[in-house]
């Protein structure tokens, strides 16, 4: 839901329209009539989110000009050359142009568009006040383009070229439109709101232009904002929001069409500095707001951490031992240190024993099984630090080496079998059989 303004600059007075706006409705909130004076009050006061202008000078300059069918992206550029080319005596001024449609002339494709152009000194200078009171105008529309909204988008079946009279009391707006585009408007003084013989006589001079000169012939006339308007002018019937009165089409029918109709961004007329100011405000605000909601974010979840700690630090407090059981547990454990103490000695004096190897255990443990033509003559142990050289000497009865080699390792394997036991140089004479075996043995 937003708060706009629309802003009309007419003739007579400067006409003002605030509405609330969503997606789905449209609410007047108010219609006022102004001086020059009493806008800068208004602006000064007024909480309106966005503004909107539509103004009608009459040194704007409408033409039809003819370019290539080129890409949509590049109708904009080509058709500020264009224009440039044809009034080089404009020194700065925006375009507003609507596409009306392309056509075969001479047997090529060209594109015809209808044009807007506007001083940038006029537009500035209606910009100020906004300036002063520091409120964004999103949007300047030449009131003709906001009529034409109105106009296309009523039910009513009407000829695709038209011509309809606008009324700003001080002066009659006469405009030409051909399938919703702006081909020709004419500005002619008047006395008062209502059609006078003067004001018909004008509107008949404005027919024959377009005959003559336009080559435009219009199917139809309406006068968009007048009641009982004169042949060949019939009252025009938009359709009006619910929420707003049925009689706000006689005095502010381009604030109306402005709010029901938004024009393309192509019929913009803001200067292209001001839109680029305007663009780097957008971005400071957006920058600042940003900022502070990750400033709040940030708040928000030191808070949460110190919640955390607090929390977590109630529930050590919780588990944390009374002082007088605490040192209870602290003279206990000191007693069983000293009695640790007393006993260590002991302990180590046995486990040093028990680790040196025992050749007792060893004999023991070792297990030889007779092997056939194998005598052991002799078997020497001798402890050496932590481990037991063992070493075997006896003879082999078999009448082939070969058969004297093999239970030389058969004997071998079963020294290894036991745990602990490494094979070390191991002899045969083939003189006469005799053996020797060494071995090591580590616990």
């Amino acid at each position: 839901m937003s708060l706009l303004a629309v802003v009309s600059y007419d003739a007579d007075a400067i006409r003002i329209v605030t509405a609330q706006k969503t997606r789905d409705s449209l609410i007047c909130k108010q219609a006022l009539t102004l001086t020059d004076d009493e806008l800068e009050g208004f602006l000064s006061q007024d909480q309106s989110k966005a503004y909107l202008i539509t103004v009608n000078p009459p040194d704007a300059l409408y033409e039809t000009i003819s370019i290539p069918p080129v890409d949509d992206k590049l109708i904009a550029r080509i058709v500020d050359a264009e224009l440039k080319r044809m009034h080089p005596e404009l020194s700065a001024f925006s375009i507003g142009f609507q596409v009306i449609g392309d056509s075969v002339q001479d047997g090529r494709t060209i594109r015809r568009v209808a044009c807007c152009l506007m001083p940038d000194e006029l537009l500035n200078m209606l910009l100020e006040p906004f300036i002063r009171h520091n409120k964004s105008v999103r949007m300047i529309a030449a009131t003709p383009h906001a009529l034409a909204g109105l106009v296309i988008n009523t039910p009513s079946d009407l000829p695709d070229t038209l011509l309809c009279a606008y009324d700003e009391g001080e002066r009659k707006t006469l405009l030409v439109l051909e399938n919703g585009a702006v081909l020709f408007t004419r500005q002619v003084p008047s006395e008062c709101r209502g059609w006078n013989s003067l004001d018909r006589q004008n509107v008949t001079m404005t027919i024959d232009y377009c005959f003559q000169t336009l080559r435009v012939r219009p199917g139809g006339a309406i006068a968009i904002n007048s009641e009982d308007p004169p042949p060949p002018f019939v009252a025009f019937e938009p359709l009006i929001p619910s929420g707003f009165p049925a009689a706000i089409i006689n005095e502010y029918p381009a604030q109306l069409a402005l709010l029901m109709y938004p024009p393309p961004a192509s019929q913009d007329l803001r200067p292209a500095a001001y839109c680029s100011a305007l663009r780097e405000q957008d971005l400071i605000k957006n920058t600042s707001l940003g900022f502070v909601a990750a400033t709040a974010l940030v708040i928000l979840l030191l808070i949460v951490h110190a919640f955390l700690i607090t929390a977590m630090q109630t529930d050590l407090d919780s588990l944390r031992q009374p002082p007088d059981l605490l040192h209870s547990v602290i003279t206990t454990h000191q007693k069983a240190m000293e009695k640790r103490t007393a006993v260590e000695p002991l302990i180590s004096i046995l486990n040093s024993q028990h680790a040196e190897p025992s050749i007792p255990g060893l004999l023991a443990t070792l297990a030889l099984a007779p092997l056939t033509d194998v005598t052991i003559s002799s078997m020497t142990a001798k402890r050496d630090k932590d481990a037991i050289g063992l070493s075997l000497t006896g003879v082999i009865s078999k009448p082939s080496l070969a058969d004297a080699q093999s239970q030389l390792e058969a004997l071998g394997a079963q020294l290894s079998a036991t745990k602990g036991m490494t094979l070390g140089n191991r002899t045969l004479d083939p003189k006469n059989n005799k053996f020797s075996v060494e071995a090591t043995h580590k616990p």
